[in-house]
């Protein structure tokens, strides 16, 4: 970050983009190819945001974009070290979105999905049941994403864009409309969501709330 204070005198734009990847099955996972990705996706995101925030803050203005992955948000086999990694980013842009709106500090999350040497390490058998229609997996795709929500034209912050086989979508969070039990009412019991249950996963209605808060305020 000092690097490049010293270079340019401020810093406008953090695109955190470090990654590696180190697959296998859960049960196969050593400590190292956890705390290594730990390390990079996440402290290396935390440390480096840290610093670039503290500048955006001071003068009022910045642009921050999260890397994080389909897997981190809905799963993906053989990668419970990356899906967690990438999970952790995603929690962390979520909160320095929050924190940095008052500042002029805009915040959002790209999923990238895209043919890199990264993805040589992909099981090929999972690899197989992608579809096979053509389409553009090109990194330059994630590129034109990362490059608007770095732009000053760019007026959203604490989003999450998904850019994968040529389609550019919004991906986000809900909860549901729900059960839910009054105040004066007895506590649940497993039987109470046994009987509820699919009321409880109902997703006819849902909401999107914009933090911890937000969901708290639309329980009645």
């Amino acid at each position: 970050m000092q690097t490049a204070l010293d270079a340019y005198g401020t810093v406008d734009i953090l695109i955190n983009n470090a990654g590696n990847i180190r697959n296998a099955p859960f049960t196969e996972l050593t400590p190292d190819s956890i705390e290594a990705l730990l390390a990079v996706h996440v402290k290396g995101a935390f440390y480096v945001t840290q610093p670039a925030f503290a500048v955006m803050r001071d003068k009022g203005y910045g642009r921050i974009v999260f890397t994080s992955s389909a897997s981190g948000v809905f799963g993906n086999p053989e990668q419970a070290n990356y899906g967690a990694a990438k999970g952790a980013v995603l929690g962390l842009a979520n909160v320095v979105a929050l924190e940095g709106a008052s500042h002029g500090i805009l915040v959002n999350t790209v999923l990238p999905m895209a043919q890199s040497r990264m993805g040589a390490d992909m099981n090929p058998d999972m690899m197989a049941t992608l579809p096979t229609t053509p389409a553009h997996t090109e990194p330059e795709m994630v590129t034109a994403m990362v490059a608007y929500l770095a732009s000053e034209e760019n007026p959203y912050t604490h989003e999450v864009f998904s850019i994968a086989r040529g389609r550019y979508a919004r991906a986000f969070i809900g909860v549901t409309e729900g059960w839910h039990v009054a105040a004066d009412e007895p506590l649940a019991t497993a039987d109470d969501v046994r009987r509820h249950i699919a009321r409880i996963r109902d997703q006819d209605g849902y909401h999107v709330p914009g933090s911890l808060i937000e969901e708290a305020g639309l329980i009645p």
